[in-house]
């Protein structure tokens, strides 16, 4: 058990402020990020839900926390190849995520997890692609009005240019570059590393697309999404 799982519980016990066992649960979650615990992700669910029973000032948080799990439990079924444990986790994020909406007032709460979700239920199959791939693109869109230059949505948009059909707009060496010059700006960003190899792979410069693959791994073996792309290889 990580040291901020036994805080969140000893917070419980002692009925601390909500605010204190968010911050825990999100910190948490990072580090289940961070080692690609799964056991550690389904603990940040069942503590959300224990958080969520009481009354707490923040019930919005909580809930978009639970999509981003949810999100992160979809990539464990991506590597597994698992499209129908996928589907069921995209359902309970958006679920989440629409409750979060609701109780914060704001509607494009979650956004990027939203996006992501969509992505993950994209790639369940062909008839999935055709449903999620325009609301992934839609979100996209929304993140660009915004602000275009943004991390997430130069990232999005480029795995999205990755996962999607020539004949849909998919363009892998436009996603190369944007991910190529995003590196320059975030060095220290694994998330875009890893899409940066696929991109690699996937314009024909494989034995490129391993060694980034390789040196990710080097730095943290337990990255099970970058361990998958270069098995796939």
């Amino acid at each position: 058990m990580s040291l901020h799982a036994k805080l969140i519980g000893i917070f419980l016990i002692v009925g601390a402020g909500t605010a204190a066992i968010v911050d825990s649960l999100w910190q948490q979650y990072q580090d289940a990020v961070e080692t690609w615990d799964r056991t550690e992700f389904f603990a940040v669910l069942e503590r959300a839900d224990s958080v969520l029973t009481r009354k707490t000032e923040t019930p919005h948080e909580l809930l978009h926390l639970k999509a981003r799990v949810y999100w992160r439990l979809q990539l464990f079924t991506f590597v597994e190849e698992d499209p129908k444990k996928r589907l069921t986790y995209g359902d309970k994020a958006l679920t989440a995520l629409q409750k979060a909406r609701k109780l914060s007032g704001n509607p494009r709460l979650g956004a990027v997890t939203q996006a992501r979700v969509y992505q993950m239920m994209a790639s369940t199959g062909w008839q999935n692609g055709a449903m999620y791939g325009p609301k992934t693109q839609n979100v996209i869109e929304s993140l660009k009005e915004t602000d275009p230059d943004s991390y997430f949505a130069r990232l999005l948009e480029s795995t999205n240019l990755l996962a999607m059909p020539s004949f849909v707009g998919g363009d892998p060496k436009q996603a190369r570059e944007t991910l190529k010059n995003m590196i320059s700006e975030y060095p220290d960003s694994l998330e875009l590393r890893v899409q940066y190899g696929l991109a690699l792979n996937k314009t024909g410069k494989k034995d490129s697309a391993k060694v980034v693959l390789q040196r990710i791994l080097e730095e943290n073996p337990a990255h099970r999404l970058a361990r998958y792309y270069l098995s796939e290889m």
